[in-house]
Protein backbone atom coordinates (compact mmCIF):
# COMPACT_ATOMS: atom_id res chain seq x y z
CA UNK A 1 0.00 0.00 0.00
CA UNK A 2 2.91 2.37 0.59
CA UNK A 3 4.03 2.12 -3.03
CA UNK A 4 0.48 2.95 -4.19
CA UNK A 5 0.65 6.31 -2.43
CA UNK A 6 4.08 7.40 -3.64
CA UNK A 7 3.98 10.08 -6.35
CA UNK A 8 4.81 8.42 -9.67
CA UNK A 9 5.87 11.73 -11.23
CA UNK A 10 8.48 12.31 -8.53
CA UNK A 11 9.82 8.78 -8.93
CA UNK A 12 10.05 9.21 -12.69
CA UNK A 13 11.71 12.61 -12.48
CA UNK A 14 14.34 11.24 -10.12
CA UNK A 15 14.79 8.02 -12.09
CA UNK A 16 13.95 5.75 -9.16
CA UNK A 17 11.43 2.99 -8.66
CA UNK A 18 9.23 2.04 -5.71
CA UNK A 19 9.07 -1.70 -5.15
CA UNK A 20 7.10 -4.01 -2.91
CA UNK A 21 8.09 -7.65 -2.94
CA UNK A 22 5.03 -9.20 -1.29
CA UNK A 23 3.47 -10.30 -4.58
CA UNK A 24 6.77 -11.68 -5.92
CA UNK A 25 6.42 -15.49 -6.25
CA UNK A 26 9.91 -15.96 -4.80
CA UNK A 27 8.67 -14.48 -1.51
CA UNK A 28 6.00 -17.13 -0.93
CA UNK A 29 8.49 -19.88 -1.68
CA UNK A 30 11.16 -18.37 0.59
CA UNK A 31 8.66 -17.90 3.42
CA UNK A 32 7.56 -21.51 3.20
CA UNK A 33 11.02 -23.06 2.92
CA UNK A 34 12.57 -20.87 5.64
CA UNK A 35 9.51 -20.89 7.93
CA UNK A 36 9.31 -17.09 8.16
CA UNK A 37 6.56 -14.58 7.42
CA UNK A 38 6.03 -13.32 3.87
CA UNK A 39 6.99 -9.83 4.97
CA UNK A 40 10.28 -11.10 6.39
CA UNK A 41 10.94 -12.96 3.14
CA UNK A 42 10.09 -9.83 1.16
CA UNK A 43 12.63 -7.78 3.09
CA UNK A 44 15.29 -10.45 2.67
CA UNK A 45 14.72 -10.42 -1.07
CA UNK A 46 14.63 -6.61 -1.19
CA UNK A 47 17.93 -6.41 0.69
CA UNK A 48 19.52 -8.97 -1.64
CA UNK A 49 18.57 -6.87 -4.67
CA UNK A 50 18.75 -3.34 -3.18
CA UNK A 51 20.77 -3.28 0.07
CA UNK A 52 21.17 0.51 -0.03
CA UNK A 53 17.56 1.52 -0.76
CA UNK A 54 15.25 3.77 1.22
CA UNK A 55 13.01 1.35 3.13
CA UNK A 56 9.52 2.47 4.14
CA UNK A 57 7.22 0.56 6.49
CA UNK A 58 3.56 1.41 6.99
CA UNK A 59 2.61 -2.07 8.16
CA UNK A 60 4.39 -5.32 9.00
CA UNK A 61 6.53 -4.64 12.04
CA UNK A 62 8.13 -8.07 11.52
CA UNK A 63 9.54 -6.78 8.23
CA UNK A 64 11.05 -3.76 10.00
CA UNK A 65 12.52 -6.07 12.62
CA UNK A 66 13.97 -8.23 9.85
CA UNK A 67 15.60 -5.20 8.24
CA UNK A 68 17.17 -4.25 11.59
CA UNK A 69 18.55 -7.78 11.91
CA UNK A 70 20.01 -7.64 8.39
CA UNK A 71 21.61 -4.25 9.15
CA UNK A 72 23.24 -5.67 12.29
CA UNK A 73 24.58 -8.60 10.21
CA UNK A 74 26.06 -6.16 7.69
CA UNK A 75 23.82 -7.30 4.84
CA UNK A 76 21.82 -4.07 4.50
CA UNK A 77 23.02 -0.48 4.32
CA UNK A 78 19.82 1.54 3.82
CA UNK A 79 19.92 5.06 2.45
CA UNK A 80 17.18 5.69 5.02
CA UNK A 81 14.34 4.10 6.96
CA UNK A 82 10.78 5.27 7.39
CA UNK A 83 9.49 3.37 10.41
CA UNK A 84 5.72 3.85 10.57
CA UNK A 85 4.15 0.41 11.08
CA UNK A 86 0.75 0.59 12.74
CA UNK A 87 -0.95 -1.80 15.14
CA UNK A 88 -0.47 -3.46 18.49
CA UNK A 89 1.82 -6.51 18.06
CA UNK A 90 5.56 -5.73 17.93
CA UNK A 91 4.92 -2.21 16.63
CA UNK A 92 6.64 -0.25 19.37
CA UNK A 93 9.41 -2.83 19.63
CA UNK A 94 10.13 -2.71 15.90
CA UNK A 95 10.38 1.09 15.94
CA UNK A 96 12.65 0.97 18.98
CA UNK A 97 15.00 -1.43 17.12
CA UNK A 98 15.70 1.26 14.49
CA UNK A 99 16.96 3.86 16.97
CA UNK A 100 20.51 2.53 17.55
CA UNK A 101 21.49 2.93 13.87
CA UNK A 102 23.01 6.38 14.21
CA UNK A 103 24.56 6.47 10.73
CA UNK A 104 21.27 5.76 8.95
CA UNK A 105 18.85 8.65 8.35
CA UNK A 106 15.45 7.71 9.73
CA UNK A 107 11.97 8.90 10.48
CA UNK A 108 10.25 7.04 13.29
CA UNK A 109 6.56 7.51 14.06
CA UNK A 110 6.50 6.86 17.79
CA UNK A 111 3.96 4.64 19.53
CA UNK A 112 1.34 2.45 17.87
CA UNK A 113 0.41 5.05 15.27
CA UNK A 114 1.51 5.03 11.66
CA UNK A 115 0.22 3.27 8.57
CA UNK A 116 0.81 3.01 4.84
CA UNK A 117 -0.73 6.40 4.11
CA UNK A 118 1.66 8.10 6.53
CA UNK A 119 4.68 6.17 5.22
CA UNK A 120 3.78 7.13 1.63
CA UNK A 121 3.34 10.77 2.64
CA UNK A 122 6.77 10.76 4.28
CA UNK A 123 8.29 9.21 1.14
CA UNK A 124 6.64 11.91 -0.97
CA UNK A 125 8.04 14.60 1.30
CA UNK A 126 11.54 13.18 0.88
CA UNK A 127 11.17 12.81 -2.89
CA UNK A 128 9.95 16.37 -3.33
CA UNK A 129 12.08 18.10 -0.68
CA UNK A 130 14.08 20.03 -3.28
CA UNK A 131 10.84 21.23 -4.91
CA UNK A 132 9.99 23.12 -1.72
CA UNK A 133 12.80 25.63 -2.30
CA UNK A 134 11.13 26.73 -5.53
CA UNK A 135 7.98 27.58 -3.59
CA UNK A 136 9.99 30.05 -1.47
CA UNK A 137 8.55 29.06 1.90
CA UNK A 138 7.99 31.97 4.23
CA UNK A 139 7.63 34.48 1.43
CA UNK A 140 4.30 35.73 2.82
CA UNK A 141 5.65 36.43 6.30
Amino acid sequence: MVTSGIRKGALSRLGVEAKCYLSDPRVAEMAQTQDITRTQAGIRLAVEEHPDALFAFGNAPTALMELCDLIRKGKAHPAGIIAAPVGFVHVRESKHMVKPFRDIPKIIVEGRKGGSNLAATLCNAILTFDDAAQLKPGRDL
